[in-house]
C-alpha cells in the first residue's frame, strides 16, 4: 500500500475494540494478477452464458491496465479489500471474499426486512467495516463489503475530488525505500 492509505489503515485498526483486529486479503496487486483475475471472472461468465459479460465484469473486476494515469485500482497502492476478525475467526459479513454477487453489495442486508439473528449480524458487521473505514478516510465500492479505495480514481470519484493523487504502479519494487 502506498503509505498515506496504510496510515489511514492503522488509523482504522486503531478503532476497533482489543478483541477485534483488520485481515488484509489484498492491497497493491501487479498487472498480470489483475488480468488474471479479470480473464477467470470472463471465462465464469461465458460459461454461465451472461449476456452482458463487459457489464457484469465492470461491477466486480478492473480492466487491467498497464496506463499509469488509467490504472486499475489495486495497481494504485490505494486500493485494499479486508475484514475483521478476532484471534478465533474472521466475522460474518455473509458472503465469501471474492464473492460475485447481489449479496457483496455492502448494502446487501440494508433493505432487507424481517432479519433473523445471523443476519442482524451480518448487517452490523458490515457496517462496523464500513464505519471504521470511511473514518479513516477510505471510500467504499459498493459492489463489494470487503474494497476500499484512498487516493486512486474510485475514491476521488465518492468523495467528489476532480482527481486521483495515485497513479498507477507498476513495480511494487521501484517504489519501496530500504
Amino acid at each position: 500500500m502506498r503509505e498515506g492509505a496504510a496510515n489511514r489503515l492503522l488509523k482504522a485498526a486503531e478503532m476497533l475494540s482489543n478483541k477485534h483486529y483488520l485481515v488484509v486479503f489484498d492491497a497493491w496487486r501487479p498487472y498480470e494478477v489483475q488480468l488474471e483475475l479479470y480473464r477467470r471472472l470472463k471465462e465464469e461468465l461465458q460459461a454461465k452464458r451472461i449476456l452482458n459479460i463487459e457489464k457484469e465484469l465492470s461491477l466486480y473486476v478492473d480492466t487491467p491496465s498497464k496506463d499509469a494515469m488509467k490504472p486499475s485500482n489495486h495497481l494504485t497502492g490505494g486500493a485494499i479489500d479486508l475484514t475483521i476478525a478476532t484471534k478465533e475467526v474472521h466475522l460474518n459479513m455473509g458472503t465469501c471474499f471474492d464473492d460475485f454477487s447481489e449479496g457483496s453489495r455492502t448494502d446487501a442486508y440494508e433493505n432487507m426486512t424481517d432479519l433473523n439473528d445471523e443476519e442482524l449480524l451480518i448487517r452490523e458487521n458490515r457496517r462496523m467495516l464500513k464505519r471504521i473505514m470511511e473514518n479513516a478516510g477510505f471510500a467504499n465500492y459498493s459492489e463489494e463489503w470487503w474494497h476500499y479505495d484512498y487516493g486512486n480514481q474510485n475514491w476521488a470519484k465518492s468523495v467528489g475530488k476532480h482527481m486521483a493523487f495515485y497513479r498507477g504502479v507498476l513495480k511494487l519494487k521501484d517504489h519501496i525505500k530500504v
